[in-house]
């Protein structure tokens, strides 16, 4: 009975798997290739509200991409982060409803860019009806498994539909102040097309080895104050020199506790009253993160 019970398990197994090669094959013919630059930087910026509508006011801090669905209309994707979540955003034009319409976002989560699907990635979906659905990898294939760790919404009109994502931070194993890349590929359904699966930016959604790139950067630049230094300046014009760790998109400084003052790199202090002044530099590299100096007392 037991060795009757092992064949049995050994068969079943052994169906899932053809099952699981048969449906791949069936992905991989199915997708429309959507080339593009494969490199995607989930930005620092605020916090929106998942409703499932995009709203300007709310993505409009965040990196974006593009790509091709339905008759050439191009599907538009956010990203950003705030340091505790990372924030996608789908805007996908389909002026024929089907509530089996979906978007899904596929992460390698180690970044391991293997050529087969690995126990780290995952599968998140929302059907244009609101419907989440996740999926892990068993016996080398996507399997449905229960959703945790995220959250999306999606609304619909006659011309498109929209979708928002919240994923945790630690559901993709993103610590603090560490950037970490992770490996990604977006795919878009459009269930009224035959062979309608779009995708960002590989059409291999079973090997990672071919997915694009998302950097979530949550590491602030550093700074240091080289001049002034904690001393007495005998001047009225005194040189502001410091040095930074990485690329920015805004530098500036405050003087005596006052309001940022924007410049673009080392500059002089210049008309400085008699007495003790203090100062600090601050940055934005160019994902968002801002790094501050340490205050000098000069």
């Amino acid at each position: 009975m037991k060795e009757n019970e092992n064949l049995r398990a050994k068969a079943d197994k052994t169906l899932i798997l053809s099952l699981i090669s048969m449906l791949t094959i069936a992905f991989d013919i199915n997708v429309v290739l959507a080339p593009s630059n494969d490199t995607l930087v989930a930005t620092y910026g605020s916090t929106p509200t998942i409703d499932g509508f995009i709203e300007a006011s709310e993505w409009y801090d965040a990196s974006a991409i593009t790509f091709s669905v339905t008759e050439g209309a191009n599907c538009t994707v956010y990203a950003k982060q705030d340091g505790f979540n990372l924030y996608v955003g789908f805007n996908i034009p389909d002026a024929t409803y089907n509530s089996s319409d979906s978007c899904v976002i596929l992460l390698d989560v180690n970044h391991d860019k293997n050529i087969s699907l690995q126990m780290d990635d995952i599968w998140l979906a929302i059907s244009r009806k609101g419907s989440q659905g996740e999926k892990n990898v068993t016996f080398g294939g996507w399997y449905p498994t229960s959703v945790s760790g995220w959250t999306a919404k999606a609304s619909s009109t006659a011309s498109g539909w929209q979708s928002e994502y919240n994923v945790t931070h630690s559901k993709l194993d993103v610590t603090a102040r560490t950037d970490k890349t992770l490996g990604v590929d977006f795919l878009v359904v459009d269930s009224d097309v035959e062979k309608g699966w779009y995708t960002w930016p590989s059409r291999w959604i079973s090997q990672p080895a071919t997915w694009g790139d998302m950097i979530v950067d949550t590491t602030p630049p550093t700074l240091s104050i080289a001049c002034p230094e904690n001393k007495t300046y005998p001047v009225t014009d005194v040189p502001l020199t410091f040095t930074l760790s990485e690329s920015t998109s805004w530098i500036g400084y405050s003087l005596d506790g006052q309001m940022n003052e924007t410049i673009n790199g080392n500059t002089t202090l210049v008309r400085l009253s008699e007495g003790a002044h203090t100062i600090a530099v601050y940055a934005n590299d160019t994902a968002g993160n801002m790094g501050a100096s340490g205050t000098v007392y000069f």
